[in-house]
């Protein structure tokens, strides 16, 4: 298959991701070296924690961190763990509000100025970020605006696979963009590592500085190279563009305007929103929280922590690729129904996954079972390329930007719900941690395999008319522009 334009699209979708995750993850990192170590100045309660894992680094009462920032001679604040849940989770406000809006936007105004804005105001904030952290109002200001900046990203990508990606095509590139949030996210975190010890402007700054400094310039790249339909594109060939719109399958009249009572009142969307709810949850355990299992009770070092995250997050972007390109040919073949597909990809994903992460419980302190049982969890993720992801583009072509936003809005509410929920397991009994985090992986399987109870039982790719009365026919279209 030669390289087209459209797989440029596609890797530019990746890269755009890819951009967004390092702008918004670098400061989970990042804040470890800009708040001021309070376990110096609080009295030991490890030793009434009685059910975490042997610590090989301890030998007697000596004791000392892996990993310490206070060589950064950058400002250090006076953040305790509340206020820095307060300052992370800030984004989440932002990103949550603007989901569906967003998606609709790129829809009508198109995704390229869309994304390219809101990478730009992305590196920008990141840029500003070091200068403004010590006041802490703007610092939050600044997390929501990013959320809210951020919003239109994923949306944009469907919106970009909905003009330029034939539709059995699809299951792979509109898997590009989860890729990239993951190469994103393992990225930011190392990178903000190690800049916070060895980068410039004291440390922590220099995180910012850079991160801001490549979003900024992919965003000009990405304006530059990106057009929101392939007629439109100036260096695309005649064969690839007809290849194009042989190929997308389109009706006769275009749908200019969304009935948000048939979406909000169809089971299909619901049951989409609620396995996207499922797997977000399973997803932001294992981003914002298993690191920290893996420290605080298994006792894993933190240099061996990056490489286990580094493996489960590289064995997530092979089977999303992979699993993507295997049902593409698949659908191409038309051999099988579409949506039995879909429900077999998604139902292997969710009940396999679920039965993974009660294996990481049953794996107690065997750091072999535990990473072989959290790499297969986020290995199986992937096969929703072929699932749950795709599915946004069978249900509408016109439309596929806002039902994502729709299922994305509603994933996003575990960036409230989840921490909180986490938080009041831990807090019940702080003298068994370990426990507390089984029960914590129960409910993340329980709710995985209730979302593959849901999809399999309500999903249907049949395309369905979302559109509220207002057509246009493409040859009065066509007709008018000539």
């Amino acid at each position: 298959m030669q390289f087209g334009k459209r797989h440029l699209i596609s890797i530019l979708c990746l890269c755009s991701s890819m951009m967004g995750y390092i702008g918004r993850i670098n400061l989970s990192t990042a804040i470890v070296a800009m708040a001021r170590d309070e376990s110096i100045n609080k009295t030991d309660h490890k030793e009434f924690i009685t059910d975490v894992c042997p610590d090989p680094k301890i030998i007697g009462n000596n004791s000392k961190p892996v990993f310490d920032f206070q060589s950064s001679t950058a400002q250090r604040f006076d953040w305790n763990q509340k206020t820095q849940g307060v300052i992370l989770g800030a984004f989440f406000y932002g990103y949550f509000a603007l989901q569906i809006g967003s998606g609709r936007l790129a829809e009508i105004f198109g995704p390229r100025i869309l994304c390219s804005l809101g990478l730009f105001m992305s590196g920008i904030i990141n840029l500003l970020t070091p200068l403004i952290s010590n006041h802490y109002g703007l610092l939050i200001t600044s997390r929501i605006l990013l959320g809210v900046f951020q919003a239109a990203i994923f949306p944009s990508c469907y919106a970009l696979s909905s003009r330029w990606i034939p539709d059995h095509e699809r299951s792979t590139i509109n898997s590009m963009a989860f890729i990239g949030g993951d190469l994103g996210s393992l990225i930011a975190s190392t990178l903000a590592g190690y800049l916070s010890r060895h980068g410039f402007a004291g440390g922590w700054p220099s995180v910012f500085y850079v991160s801001g400094t490549l979003i900024t310039a992919f965003s000009i790249l990405y304006f530059l190279l990106v057009r929101d339909d392939p007629s439109l594109h100036w260096i695309i060939s005649d064969s690839e563009l007809k290849y194009i719109q042989a190929h997308i399958k389109r009706k006769k009249q275009i749908e200019t305007s969304v009935s948000w009572l048939r979406l909000l009142s169809s089971r299909v969307i619901w049951a989409g929103a609620f396995t996207h709810f499922t797997m977000i949850w399973s997803l932001t355990v294992f981003v914002l929280k298993i690191p920290e299992y893996m420290h605080h009770v298994l006792k894993i070092p933190l240099e061996k922590n990056g490489l286990f995250s580094a493996l489960m997050y590289m064995g997530e972007c092979s089977s999303l690729l992979i699993t993507g390109i295997i049902v593409d040919r698949i659908i191409k073949s038309e051999r099988y129904d579409k949506t039995l597909v879909r429900k077999i990809c998604q139902s292997i994903t969710q009940f396999g996954g679920g039965i993974c992460l009660l294996l990481v419980a049953v794996a107690n302190c065997n750091e072999g079972l535990f990473l072989a049982a959290t790499t297969g969890t986020m290995i199986l993720n992937g096969l929703q390329s072929g699932g749950l992801i795709a599915l946004p583009s069978d249900l509408s072509n016109n439309f596929s930007a806002t039902i994502f936003g729709i299922f994305n809005m509603i994933g996003m509410t575990n960036g409230f719900i989840c921490p909180l929920i986490i938080g009041y397991v831990l807090d019940s009994d702080p003298h068994h941690i370990k426990h507390g985090w089984w029960t914590i992986l129960y409910i993340t399987a329980a709710l995985r395999i209730a979302g593959g109870i849901v999809f399999t039982l309500f999903i249907s790719c049949r395309r369905r008319s979302w559109s509220s009365k207002n057509t246009l026919s493409l040859s009065t279209s066509s007709s008018s522009l000539s």
